[in-house]
């Protein structure tokens, strides 16, 4: 299994610091425990063990079918993660509480064809931007014909609504552009650009053990900074869980994806990644003070840009 469910009765791991081994029950690896030490936070990650399920509630099952914001993170041939952000309706569809089939946009159909012609791990992340609610799927999946990816759910669970602005699709059509996705031999102004006017972006981790992994990351425009081959951003205190920065102790290969919501177009960019720990990680946080908990730096190794991704612009509310 992607992550093992708590169950009652069975011990949780300890929180003592400087232990990086979790016991058996514990749904987290070895890189999330040390994110989760340096940030502060084992012990209020341990208290959340209970809200990791092997399936579909029925709550989950109603909330997915209706949302039109879905990032899927796969891993090409080389084992590096991509981030396919979707968004429109009726992408997601639960035939049981173990069984999710994506239907997948024809701009991403290539990709995930390749990625997933065998079963391969999966993440999703299904965002309701006009709430803010998030849940996380994972699990491993297989593409079958018409674009329809059939998914077996193996770690089911919620995030917190931190970070992320209100959003809604218009009704008029954002650009007559063909769905492509283009190499980008170098990043411009224009990509800096981008970069720092964005507010919203996603990132696709990995490993070995947990599998595949899709995480969202926002603030205020200027968030993310570009800085030639170096995209960097600051790593706000969220849940407790540090999926993403464990992943990346363990694995620091990355893909971060940029929307345009005006455009209907997206900036992803393949690296590595640096965690920098910041001093002031464990102090309280309110909902008025982002506290920082580490600064990531992402090494550019690839970028492409996907024009025509979606058809509707995404304005904020």
């Amino acid at each position: 299994m992607h992550r093992r469910p708590h169950m009652m009765g069975q011990p949780v791991a300890s929180s003592d610091r400087g232990a990086h081994t979790p016991s058996p029950a514990s749904p987290f690896h070895a890189g999330e425990w040390k994110a989760q030490e340096a940030a502060g936070v084992r012990t209020q990650a341990d208290r959340l063990t209970a809200m990791f399920r092997d399936a579909l509630p029925p709550a989950a099952i109603e909330f997915l079918g209706g949302e039109r914001m879905v990032v899927a993170t796969t891993l090409d041939p080389e084992g590096r993660p991509h981030p396919s952000l979707m968004l429109g309706p009726d992408l997601l569809h639960a035939n049981d509480p173990q069984r999710l089939v994506l239907s997948v946009p024809p701009v991403w159909q290539e990709r995930l064809a390749r990625h997933l012609d065998h079963p391969a791990p999966i993440g999703l992340l299904v965002v309701d931007a006009a709430t803010r609610r998030r849940m996380r799927v994972n699990g491993r999946a297989v593409m079958h014909a018409k674009g329809r990816v059939a998914i077996d759910t193996e770690a089911v669970y919620s995030n917190c609504p931190r970070h992320i602005r209100p959003r809604r699709p218009m009704s008029r059509p954002v650009s007559e552009a063909a769905p492509k996705i283009e190499t980008l031999a170098a990043l411009g102004s224009e990509h800096q650009t981008w970069a720092a006017e964005a507010d919203t972006f996603f990132l696709a981790s990995h490993h070995a053990r947990a599998g595949a992994d899709a995480s969202h990351r926002g603030g205020d425009p200027g968030v993310l900074q570009l800085d030639g081959d170096v995209l960097s951003f600051p790593d706000y205190a969220g849940n407790n869980l540090y999926n993403t920065l464990g992943n990346l102790l363990e694995d620091p290969r990355i893909g971060v994806a940029i929307p345009d919501f005006e455009r209907g177009r997206i900036l992803e960019i393949a690296g590595r990644a640096r965690i920098a720990w910041q001093d002031d990680a464990g102090a309280p946080d309110t909902p008025k003070i982002k506290v920082i908990k580490a600064r990531v730096e992402v090494d550019i190794e690839a970028a492409w840009q996907v024009d025509g991704a979606f058809a509707a612009p995404w304005v904020l509310v």
